[in-house]
């Protein structure tokens, strides 16, 4: 069917550990302790060893205790300084209920989690230590400085966080904070590679639920993301600057975009130029939020992406769409939406391209480039409600900024409203067998 970025479970295969001792990194910027502050004493830890991986079972730490009050912060510290010192080996979070502030995971570190993992609710810099503002957006976020993410990796290879437990970022304590960088991110993987996320329930993150950006070879699989449908900007999976991501069979409730693909802000994101590129985001089932979106943040440019299989049952308020603006500059190239299904849409058309969408500033030199995307057998769930804003809204910059090569074939997307299709400054765009009628009258005259 003419899939560009398919990725298969045969093309993952994890390198072999490396042994090294680090106790700080230092990526692109951003210097990351491995310990940030109290932490125990190596010989206090209780840890066993099975097959030359070390295991370190965060409950037999002193002073950690899974009763979802005792502090855990030193512990969970700790234990992923002994396990970087070890040159790699298992952090496990048993049953239970264990408090902590951010800490970080380093190369060769599985972190199991088994029971829960519940974030501080609290804003101190012991907890959350200030770091630099991501390179590829800048200050354009509110400042130099944010919140360290509840769960890191930055720098790291051959990194698992998996298991059948939650990570969860109590989200209800940051929610009213206005200023989005104070909140951490749940889960970040900073310049990472060969990456698996597995069977874990993210819940309540505090803004960006799962963040890989500036990544490589990252799998996310089988996970559950789950957040209020009022909670603010709470992403469910924000690929952001990476190459080479699989996601698939994953289930997501958020407040804000299911997943949204990104390469950086504006000017920033066009100096720093790293794009994100083959990624394929399928088998996934996505409830309250607002869609499967690229951008708006695609400064870096955005290519090779596979949207294949997916069900939006929603109430959502978008459904599948790119949208950038005039300040980001960048492009979006070779995108394929393929055998999707969309239920209950609220709050726009089911397919679109928007070029006007929300953050001020100057216009990039260049608009953003949108081309070669086919939007292939798109369907709706039986007895989807009417969508007022119709099956699809395509508007594009200006008749010297047109999106180009845009194809529609095999589309379903009944009941729609009475204006089906709005189209603007499209160049090129083929039609086959969309329904409702009138798609190829409305974009061959846009």
């Amino acid at each position: 069917r003419g899939v560009l970025a398919q990725i298969t479970r045969s093309n993952w295969s994890f390198r072999s550990r490396s042994r090294r001792f680090v106790t700080m990194k230092c990526i692109m910027g951003v210097c990351v302790a491995l310990c940030v502050a109290g932490c125990v004493h190596a010989t206090h830890v209780t840890a066993t060893h099975a097959d030359d991986d070390m295991i370190v079972d965060i409950s037999s730490l002193p002073g950690c205790s899974g009763d979802g009050k005792t502090d855990c912060t030193a512990a969970f510290r700790n234990a992923t300084m002994l396990v970087a010192t070890n040159g790699g080996g298992t952090v496990l979070v048993p049953t239970g209920f264990f408090l902590t502030g951010g800490f970080n995971l380093s190369s060769g570190t599985t972190l199991k989690v088994q029971g829960t993992i519940l974030g501080a609710a609290d804003a101190s810099a012991f907890h959350y230590p200030p770091i630099s503002a991501l390179p590829s957006y800048g200050s354009a976020e509110g400042g130099s400085l944010r919140s360290h993410p509840l769960v890191m990796c930055a720098g790291g290879s051959n990194v698992k966080v998996i298991g059948t437990g939650v990570i969860n970022g109590q989200g209800a304590f940051w929610w009213g904070r206005k200023n989005e960088i104070e909140r951490p991110h749940l889960l970040e993987l900073y310049n990472c590679t060969d990456v698996e996320v597995a069977d874990v329930t993210l819940r309540d993150s505090a803004t960006w639920t799962l963040h890989p950006v500036y990544s490589a070879r990252v799998h996310i699989h089988h996970v559950t993301i789950d957040a209020p449908a009022s909670s603010p900007n709470t992403d469910g999976i924000d690929p952001d600057s990476s190459q080479d991501v699989l996601i698939e069979y994953c289930t997501i409730t958020s407040g804000d975009d299911h997943i949204a693909i990104k390469s950086g802000l504006n000017a920033a994101g066009r100096a720093f130029g790293m794009p994100s590129r083959n990624i394929t985001v399928q088998y996934s089932t996505m409830w309250a939020g607002r869609g499967i979106s690229i951008g708006s943040e695609v400064s870096g440019g955005v290519s090779e992406i596979t949207i294949q299989h997916n069900v939006i049952h929603g109430p959502s308020e978008h459904g599948m769409h790119i949208k950038t603006a005039p300040p980001r500059g960048g492009y979006v190239t070779n995108v394929v939406y393929y055998n999707n299904t969309i239920g209950n849409v609220t709050g726009d058309a089911l397919l679109g391209i928007l070029t006007s969408y929300g953050g001020g500033g100057d216009p990039a030199p260049e608009l953003t480039r949108i081309q070669n995307i086919a939007f292939d057998t798109v369907t709706r769930l039986p007895s989807s409600p009417i969508d007022v804003k119709g099956a699809g809204a395509f508007k594009c910059f200006n008749a010297n900024n047109p999106c180009m090569n845009v194809s529609f074939t095999n589309l379903s997307l009944d009941p729609v409203s009475p204006t089906p299709w709005v189209c603007s400054f499209m160049s090129n765009t083929s039609v086959t067998n969309a329904s409702p009628a009138g798609l190829s009258q409305e974009c061959n005259h846009a």
